[in-house]
């Protein structure tokens, strides 16, 4: 499980470690949601809280975005950060997608035709283009990157 707090770094937020805030609990209930979602094996929550405290209870807190495969460590980006550090958890978060994938393939499901990876690529970038910049500060929170990932546990 990964944490961080963030803005949005179109208005100049930071991104930060937060891994210190990650307890037990906290892991549990995000545990639990991401397994209530079938076929879920990785992704970021991307959250709403007031409190650090109840948050790490694992209580008062709303999803506002769940990013699938797609959803980065933003963590990584802690300018505090060595970059090597940014860089081995960048690598390492890739290493566990492929694994993912793989496994995936080997279950019988297919990955995306070039032609259809594509096309999902320009219906995105005419959604980013309508996109506003956001202001507000939420915290995020990444799934343990093995749920539900057969073999992988």
């Amino acid at each position: 499980m990964q944490i961080a707090f963030i803005s949005n770094q179109r208005a100049g937020g930071l991104y930060r470690d937060a891994h210190r805030y990650i307890t037990a609990a906290l892991q549990d209930r995000f545990d639990r949601i991401a397994h209530s979602m079938p076929e879920f094996h990785y992704g970021r929550f991307d959250i709403r809280f007031e409190s650090t405290e109840a948050l790490m209870r694992g209580n008062d807190f709303s999803i506002i975005e769940i990013n699938g495969i797609g959803g980065e460590a933003i963590d990584a980006w802690d300018p505090e950060l060595p970059v090597m550090e940014t860089y081995r958890r960048l690598f390492a978060q890739q290493r566990l997608l492929f694994r993912i994938g793989d496994s995936n393939r080997r279950r019988g499901f297919k990955p995306m035709g070039s032609y259809k990876f594509l096309a999902f690529l320009v219906r995105r970038a005419g959604s980013f283009a309508a996109c506003r910049p956001q202001t507000e500060c939420c915290g995020a929170v990444a799934s343990p990157a093995s749920i539900g990932s057969p073999g992988l546990h």
